[in-house]
């Protein structure tokens, strides 16, 4: 007798779609400070998502969700190659439609935080969204040297210092926490990279 449960939803394509495409787009590309192609973190993301009750749509996004701020990619061009679900996800995942390049990164930030207040609390991207952040804070502390010195330039890569980013993710961390939605070992998870790297 097979007692074996069923997935919780099995691909209809739409995760190849979501792949062939993030594969294409974002092939020479790689992350931050490095020759890791960025693929990976996609693709880790998505799979953080698939773990903690994400459905196919919420991982096919996960898969793009970087897609329309990192490539010259439109929104229509994705609606018709995924739909308008993983498109919404997506633009909802974007940091580019609160500011440009140009502006202050922290102004654009804030803008980001406010509106991640204003989600609901059942929004299919804060799910893609605490994957997204996790999977960077993690891999932040992967790399984080033990050096006090070498700590302290560490953090010159990024766009902000330091203590921007110190206050970015305890932001983020307890903008996602305030909804009382997310999977508890992911937001724990956040919080323990948050701390090695901020305490």
């Amino acid at each position: 007798m097979n007692n074996k449960p069923n997935p919780a939803w099995q691909p209809t394509g739409l995760v190849q779609k979501a792949f062939n495409l993030a594969a294409e787009r974002h092939s020479k590309q790689t992350r931050k400070g490095g020759k890791i192609p960025y693929l990976s973190h996609l693709m880790a993301v998505s799979a953080l998502v698939t773990e903690n009750g994400g459905d196919e749509v919420q991982a096919a996004s996960a898969l793009l969700h970087d897609v329309l701020e990192d490539t010259p990619t439109q929104e229509s061009e994705l609606t018709q190659i995924v739909g308008a679900e993983v498109n919404a996800i997506v633009v909802a995942c974007s940091s580019k439609r609160f500011g440009d390049s140009k502006e202050d990164p922290w102004a654009t930030k804030d803008r980001y935080l406010k509106n991640l207040e204003a989600k609901a609390v059942d929004d299919p991207s804060l799910l893609v969204t605490l994957a997204d952040k996790l999977h960077n804070a993690q891999s932040c502390v992967n790399e984080y040297p033990t050096d006090p010195v070498e700590r302290a330039e560490y953090w010159q890569k990024f766009n902000a210092g330091y203590e921007l980013q110190k206050h970015w993710y305890t932001s983020l961390y307890q903008g996602l926490n305030s909804k009382g939605t997310l999977p508890d070992p992911l937001m724990r998870r956040f919080k323990t990279a948050i701390d090695i790297l901020f305490t």
